[in-house]
């Protein structure tokens, strides 16, 4: 037995006893951080993945080989391999989204713990939590990303690596389609009378039309005053129907995916409208209750495009404060692809952003907006970052760095001296080469 002060163990996590996700081809994963040697996904006797998208799909991969092996390596206190991603930020001191689910689903630890069998089996009613990236439409061409996420970036894929037009990789991922099936929203439908979270990504989630026909069909059911609704959204787009949708939920918070101030979060989410987003997040913040939103968090990839220029997004935020706004945004490490990490930078770049980060700290210490747990984990990720960036060497990738970067300039009329003249010297030099 455990209780949500003490997990079971110290590699314990309650995701896999309690919540459903599927990646962006409708594949079930244990969680968004999940990654991994794939020969380990969640699959089913034939090697094929478990997918949400077919009849009974959440049920079927619920408690698969995979599953039951997740769950007895975490009650042993092992460190499962798919799992890397938060045990790598936690020894950075990064706080992890395995810690934040221990507490925010901890209340169901025990109970989740009563029901398992021996084999690791756990009925589908323990699941209390649901998190679907509802495919790869999407509006933006964020340069961190790939065609898996936005169908948009296949045209400019094909050129950056030479694929042909009928490459079936691409040819697959302009098809993915999952989303808009009657299974998967039947299988959806068989959540509703026990979910607490509903969470939905993408692609971008709000461009989603049977997204919202889902939210009505919950209501209809007399659930929705229930249920915690959320989102990971680009904020470009804001649909009126909503506010409609959202009042009747026990509330809805968003998660705000910004990578820098203005032009430079144009610059890496392509063609995000700086305006327009500030539009939306005003409207959320001085119509709360309209909306029913009452948390905004943003969500920062940290990588090489944006780690000279965090502190202009910070104070933009601290200019913002609200009480549905967290105003230290989430920091996330940027990972894949390797070629565009903060580790992949030169020396001198490096220093020159470690300097600038502890230059925010200091002129921002002892006036911060809020103080408490979330500035300390704020002030923590920074750390964890300079410590991540001069601990690791990855200069080698520097020339794929400048190839993808001035691929995405030439096919965008965008040039990175411009928005960012410290990294011009390094363009200027490097040499161009076949197929940049």
């Amino acid at each position: 037995m455990s209780d949500p002060a003490h997990p079971p163990s110290p590699t314990y996590c309650v995701i896999p006893w309690t919540h459903v996700f599927a990646d962006e081809q409708g594949q079930m994963r244990p969680c968004c951080m999940a990654i991994g040697d794939r020969s380990r996904a969640n699959t089913d006797a034939d090697g094929r993945p478990h997918e949400v998208g077919r009849p009974g799909g959440i049920t079927d991969g619920w408690n698969s080989a995979f599953m039951r092996d997740l769950r007895h390596d975490m009650l042993a206190g092992r460190r499962p391999d798919v799992c890397t991603q938060c045990f790598s930020e936690e020894d950075l001191g990064i706080r992890s989204y395995r810690q934040d689910a221990n507490v925010t689903l901890g209340a169901h630890i025990t109970g989740a713990l009563a029901a398992t069998a021996p084999d690791g089996t756990v009925p589908t009613t323990a699941i209390r939590s649901a998190d679907f990236r509802l495919g790869n439409q999407c509006n933006l061409r964020c340069r961190m990303c790939s065609p898996m996420s936005s169908k948009l970036l296949i045209p400019e894929w094909r050129t950056m690596f030479g694929l042909a037009d009928d490459d079936p990789r691409m040819t697959a991922l302009e098809r993915i389609n999952w989303f808009d099936s009657d299974a998967f929203w039947d299988n959806c439908v068989a959540l509703i009378p026990q979910l607490e979270k509903l969470h939905f990504a993408g692609g971008e989630p709000l461009i989603i039309p049977r997204a919202l026909d889902f939210l009505a069909q919950v209501i209809a059911a007399g659930r929705a005053q229930d249920i915690v609704l959320s989102y990971v959204t680009n904020l470009t787009t804001l649909p009126d129907r909503v506010t409609t949708l959202w009042p009747a939920f026990r509330e809805v918070k968003l998660v705000v995916s910004l990578d820098g101030y203005d032009a430079l979060n144009t610059f890496i989410r392509f063609p995000a409208n700086w305006q327009r987003i500030d539009t939306h997040l005003r409207a959320l913040i001085e119509r709360s209750a309209d909306y029913n939103c009452t948390k905004i968090t943003v969500n920062t990839t940290v990588q090489a495009y944006n780690v000279l220029h965090l502190a202009e997004l910070f104070e933009y935020l601290f200019a913002r404060t609200a009480p549905n706004v967290v105003p230290y945004p989430r920091l996330t490490l940027l990972s894949w692809p390797s070629a565009l990490s903060v580790c992949v930078l030169p020396a001198d770049i490096k220093a020159l952003a470690a300097e600038r980060l502890r230059a925010f700290v200091d002129r921002w210490n002892g006036r911060w907006p809020v103080e408490g747990a979330e500035l300390e984990r704020f002030t923590s990720a920074i750390d964890g970052i300079i410590t991540h960036m001069r601990g690791s060497d990855t200069s080698s990738e520097l020339p794929e760095f400048v190839r993808r970067t001035r691929a995405f300039d030439a096919a965008r009329g965008q040039d990175i001296r411009v928005i960012l003249p410290e990294f011009a010297p390094l363009f200027d030099e490097l040499p161009r080469t076949a197929g940049a």
